[in-house]
C-alpha cells in the first residue's frame, strides 16, 4: 500500500491543481513543495526502499516454498 501511495504521489505532484490543493492543507508546511526536484528525489528514495522491502519479501516467501 506504501508503494502505491508514493507512485501516485509522483503523479499528483505534477497536477496543477492538486498542487493548488496540497499547499492550502496544513501538509504544506511539512512537504518541501517550493523544491520540486528536492521533493521528487525524495519521493523516488522512499519508492526505491518500498520496492526493495516489496521484493525482498518475495524473494523470502519464494525461498520457503
Amino acid at each position: 500500500m506504501l508503494l502505491n501511495f508514493n507512485c501516485m504521489f509522483v503523479l499528483i505532484l505534477v497536477l496543477r491543481k492538486c498542487h493548488t490543493l496540497i499547499r492550502s492543507t496544513p501538509l504544506a508546511a511539512i512537504l518541501p513543495l517550493d523544491q520540486h526536484i528536492t521533493f521528487h528525489k525524495t519521493v523516488g528514495y522512499v519508492i526505491g526502499i518500498c520496492v526493495l522491502f516489496h521484493a525482498s519479501g518475495h524473494v523470502a516467501h519464494a525461498s520457503t516454498s
